[in-house]
């Protein structure tokens, strides 16, 4: 996307430059590994959202909210069990987070300011319409589209 135009969508969305973490308080809320649980799964979802090719290595599969899991399985960004999805449960966690890495001013701000409560809203409407998410295998090339479980390793 590029700074100038996520500074556009910051503007657009009324994210002003002070609601933005620091760099302190980013590594506070993704932590380094060992992360614990909820430090996992915030890193795993903001990878998701944050890049264009999210855990995928040639398709750019997060841009269309789509994932590649361990299994090698292509889902939705909120499939069952998928990190974005889990990390609902830890957003509600997010106050104590912000309190604890010192950033609860801004998230305050950033709750009141911008549409954000809107889209968790709509975004949780259509999880529960949607759920169960459909999760769809990838297929191999070397033996007839058949799922990967099965696909040979690379020569």
């Amino acid at each position: 996307m590029g700074n100038e135009k996520a500074d556009q969508l910051a503007q657009a969305l009324g994210i002003e430059q002070d609601m933005i973490l620091t760099d302190t308080e980013y590594q506070c809320v993704m932590g380094v590994p060992p992360r614990d649980p909820a430090q996992e799964i915030l890193y795993a979802c903001f990878i998701d959202f944050t890049a264009s090719k999210g855990n995928g290595i040639v398709v750019p599969f997060s841009s269309y909210g789509l994932n590649l899991n361990e299994q090698g399985n292509v889902l939705s960004l909120c499939a069952p069990h998928a990190p974005c999805l889990e990390a609902n449960k830890v957003f509600l966690k997010l106050k104590d987070i912000a309190d604890e890495c010192g950033f609860a001013n801004k998230l305050a701000r950033f709750v009141s300011q911008t549409p954000v409560l809107k889209f968790i809203e709509e975004g949780g409407e259509c999880q529960q319409t949607w759920a169960p998410s459909c999760i769809a295998e990838a297929t191999c090339s070397d033996n007839g589209g058949q799922s990967n479980i099965s696909c040979a390793p690379p020569k």
